[in-house]
């Protein structure tokens, strides 16, 4: 399987708080003719690689059904214990059963795989999801939909466009504040003895 593919996309439902997931909504790929070639990153070595799709229960969606699905890891908000719940050995049987869990779980059991796992869900908490990228996205898709929500609701009856702004608002508000709490979480539950910071000088090759 391609490790670095498996702990991306571990890392991005951690970060959404997807919580109807890896019980479900879980699937992965290869190519079938590939030759397996070590080291390599091409989509057709042959190696297995996961799918993200159907990630309507994250950043922030938070309705009764979806609260009394994981309420042991807190609210479904930005604050949501959700690494906690990845590494649930013993979840329900929806959404995060013994099964779904084991992969990511044993493969903490290797200190290569931990490492890696914690050092690339930093990286990404301070490039991919840093707060201000996040809601510049958020600003582009919603400023590409409005426009086509009014003949949405005239069509459909609903939702109305003030709770559909709400939701984004929603959404933003997730987005301000995860990447931090997340750095939490990874804090304690790695018990990594706190935060450095590092300043880094490049110099630009030519």
């Amino acid at each position: 399987m391609d490790i670095d593919n498996f702990i991306d996309y571990q890392v991005l439902n951690i970060f959404a708080r997807n919580t109807d997931w890896p019980g479900n909504n879980t699937e992965c790929w290869k190519y079938l003719d590939g030759t397996l070639s070590p080291g390599s990153s091409h989509p057709t070595d042959g190696r297995w690689r996961w799918l993200v799709f159907d990630m309507d229960f994250g950043f922030g969606l938070n309705f009764d059904y979806v609260r009394n699905s994981a309420s042991k890891y807190g609210e479904n908000n930005a604050f949501h214990q959700t690494l906690e719940f990845a590494l649930e050995p013993n979840g329900p049987g929806w959404p995060n059963p013994q099964w779904s869990t084991a992969m990511l779980r044993n493969l903490m059991k290797n200190p290569q795989f931990k490492s890696d796992f914690i050092s690339r869900f930093a990286d990404h908490l301070n490039t991919t999801f840093h707060k201000d990228r996040l809601l510049s996205l958020l600003d582009s898709l919603k400023n590409q939909y409005e426009p086509e929500m009014a003949e949405h609701i005239d069509r459909w009856r609903e939702p109305q466009m003030a709770y559909w702004q709400g939701q984004v608002n929603v959404m933003k508000t997730f987005a301000l504040l995860r990447a931090e709490l997340m750095r939490i979480q990874l804090n304690n539950y790695f018990d990594l003895g706190g935060r450095d910071t590092i300043t880094l000088d490049v110099e630009q090759q030519h």
